[in-house]
């Protein structure tokens, strides 16, 4: 990461999970720690990053927001698979609940409107779209066995 102050945010090989390495800041750990609850967060010592869950990526780039500048902040999700790929993997982890915050923290971070890309956008919308698809498919079926 060299010597100036940055913030890397990436999709790790811990599944389902980001990591975050940044210029140590013991204000903005401590900010971690508050807003991410224990059982989505730890720390790997051995690699010297924390690991978070998805579901916090959105308060993770609000906290790095306030350390960092917006040019010093990478976010990088592709690690050697399509976008569109790995946005339908990440939903199909997910709890149906848990989906359209993911989507709503994602679309926060990647909307080109905010210095994310259009196309990391397009993929995010594509695997959004396929999931509300399969959901309204399965609320129309059960709604048509109950009137049965």
């Amino acid at each position: 990461m060299g010597d100036e102050a940055k913030c890397y945010i990436s999709k790790s090989e811990v599944l389902n999970f980001y990591s975050i390495i940044f210029t140590f800041n013991s204000d903005m750990v401590e900010e971690l720690k508050e807003s991410i609850p224990r059982e989505f967060r730890k720390w790997d010592p051995l690699n010297r990053r924390w690991l978070f869950s998805p579901l916090y990526l959105n308060e993770v780039l609000a906290i790095c927001r306030n350390y960092f500048e917006g040019d010093q902040i990478t976010v990088e999700i592709d690690n050697g698979i399509s976008s569109s790929d790995l946005f339908l993997q990440l939903f199909d982890l997910l709890k149906a609940e848990d989906r359209e915050r993911v989507y709503r923290a994602l679309s926060m971070a990647l909307h080109p409107d905010r210095g994310g890309s259009t196309e990391l956008m397009k993929s995010l919308n594509n695997a959004h779209d396929h999931y509300s698809k399969i959901e309204t498919a399965r609320d129309c079926r059960s709604k048509s066995e109950k009137n049965e």
